[in-house]
């Protein structure tokens, strides 16, 4: 598959920062027959992932130069995160579009205008309703059944760690983005992961990721993961290592993972959990 970490993280930064100022509701075509001859334009990679997780590539035929998809598959790029080539999309004749809210109202203007429904996919705030995003987009594409079943499995697996976890009361922090220094907050998906967990983002008492490091310090986590692009992580991990009375830093207890972590999906948010899960139970 084509990845595109390099900007993937940046993109969804903008994406939480509007998701601060708006919470977009959409229109969806309900359940389909997977057979129909359906066709959908990602404006979403966490969408664009979701639609290859479930077998349903067949029916993506444009998405964004930040989503993942296999070069056999052909997918038009009509769009960056910012700006999409509407005249493209159209010219594709899509059924729907999924997008996110850095679409502008004016290019949904536009697609309305010629027949297209646009679903709109905030920045989910929990676990649930990134499963419930999944499960919306899944009877979009003719796959419900599946990710119900999927979803069956998701939620037992979440349930079982929890339960495993128990409510440890141990703090954590979440970066997601450097330069400026930008942090997972309450009421999204990545805290709750944690909350499943039992660690407590040091975040959470604010809806405002942008964070200094001297608050991070003076909170003293006794853990960290950090979500970044590779560049990025690199730099930040070093960063950190320098401040060597951090408790997360002088008992080892700093956890890297990828960006692309950062995408609201099931195979994220298991990811997440059970790679939070493992690195507890080693420490």
């Amino acid at each position: 598959m084509r990845y595109a970490s390099t900007r993937l993280t940046a993109a969804l930064l903008l994406l939480w920062c509007s998701a601060l100022l708006c919470s977009c509701g959409g229109s969806s075509s309900g359940n389909r027959d997977a057979n129909e001859d359906f066709v959908v334009v990602s404006l979403a990679p966490s969408a664009t992932r979701i639609i290859y997780e479930l077998g349903a590539q067949n029916s993506l035929k444009g998405c964004t130069s930040y989503c993942s998809t296999a070069p056999e598959d052909s997918i038009e790029v009509v769009s960056d995160i910012l700006t999409p080539n509407i005249e493209k999309i159209i010219s594709l004749k899509p059924n729907l579009v999924v997008a996110t809210a850095m679409l502008g109202a004016q290019h949904i203007r536009s697609l309305e205008k010629f027949g297209i429904k646009v679903l709109m996919l905030p920045y989910p705030k929990s676990v649930d309703e990134a499963f419930e995003q999944y499960l919306e987009i899944a009877e979009i594409v003719g796959k419900g059944q599946i990710a119900q079943q999927h979803l069956k499995e998701y939620r037992s697996h979440i349930e079982q760690v929890s339960q495993s976890m128990g409510k440890r009361d141990e703090s954590l922090f979440i970066q997601i983005g450097a330069d400026p220094l930008f942090a997972a907050t309450e009421g999204t998906f990545l805290s709750n992961c944690a909350e499943v967990c039992g660690l407590r983002n040091i975040m959470d008492s604010t809806s405002n990721g942008l964070v200094n490091k001297e608050f991070v310090i003076t909170s003293n986590p006794k853990w960290m993961l950090l979500i970044l692009m590779d560049n990025l992580q690199e730099k930040a991990y070093k960063e950190w290592l320098e401040f060597k009375n951090l408790s997360a830093v002088k008992d080892g207890r700093i956890l890297l993972l990828d960006d692309n972590f950062c995408q609201p999906t099931p195979s994220s948010i298991i990811g997440i959990v059970d790679s939070l899960k493992s690195f507890i139970d080693k420490h």
